[in-house]
């Protein structure tokens, strides 16, 4: 009985498997560009505050 649980599961993740590698990469990007926007963020902060301060 394993063995057929384990053939279905097999069964399943071959004919899902291009959907789950899209969904994976397009949950990877969406990290990335979240990252990417928060440290580009801060940055600006940084600069904007550093800018001000040296103008005061």
């Amino acid at each position: 009985m394993p063995w057929l649980l384990w053939k279905l599961f097999y069964v399943y993740l071959n004919h899902c498997h291009w959907q789950l590698r899209t969904a994976a990469l397009t949950l990877i990007l969406v990290v990335v560009f979240i990252v990417a926007l928060s440290s580009i963020d801060a940055a600006l902060s940084y600069i904007l505050s550093w800018l001000l301060r040296k103008s005061a």
